[in-house]
């Protein structure tokens, strides 16, 4: 029995999904291991398990979009459209895409992490005490005195920040 064009597609699909779901499970263990060890809670797992299965779905829409003979440029029109339609409605709502934006620099890229005592240098608004919670939006700093404070991370990323061992 011969296979058509449109078999063969199914089965490349088919293949596609099953190689998506490995690279998942490879790349989940890697990630919690990273987290882990770096001392993020459960939420912050969960953060970055969802923001790993959108880059997921992307690759895994593009190659089937291939497989599937849609042309380059009718794919490049579609994302295009949906980035302008995304990209008015962040503008509307820039501070907040800038603290995501500053949340997840801080999550990855930053070398201070949750229990860490630090000292945020801001003038006469210096900020001392320990990094409870990195969510999205907003830095949680508890003072010696028991106060918990908050900061957007969007400006949080633009002041100095000591890291007290």
């Amino acid at each position: 029995m011969k296979l058509d064009d449109w078999h063969i597609k199914l089965l490349e699909s088919l293949a596609l999904v099953l190689a998506i779901a490995m690279l998942r499970m490879l790349v989940r263990r890697v990630v919690v291991r990273r987290l882990l060890a770096a001392n993020f809670g459960h939420e912050r797992r969960v953060i970055a398990s969802r923001a790993f299965n959108i880059l997921y779905v992307v690759i895994a829409l593009a190659i089937l979009a291939a497989i599937w003979g849609l042309e380059g440029k009718q794919v490049l029109a579609f994302a295009a459209s949906i980035l302008a339609v995304v990209g008015i409605g962040f503008f509307a709502q820039w501070s907040l895409l800038s603290n995501i934006t500053a949340g997840l620099i801080l999550y990855f890229g930053h070398p201070m992490k949750i229990g860490d005592h630090i000292t945020i240098l801001d003038g006469e608004n210096t900020l001392n005490g320990t990094v409870e919670d990195i969510s999205l939006f907003f830095i949680f700093v508890k003072s010696k005195d028991g106060v918990t404070y908050t900061m957007p991370n969007s400006v949080a990323i633009q002041k100095t920040i000591t890291i007290h061992k």
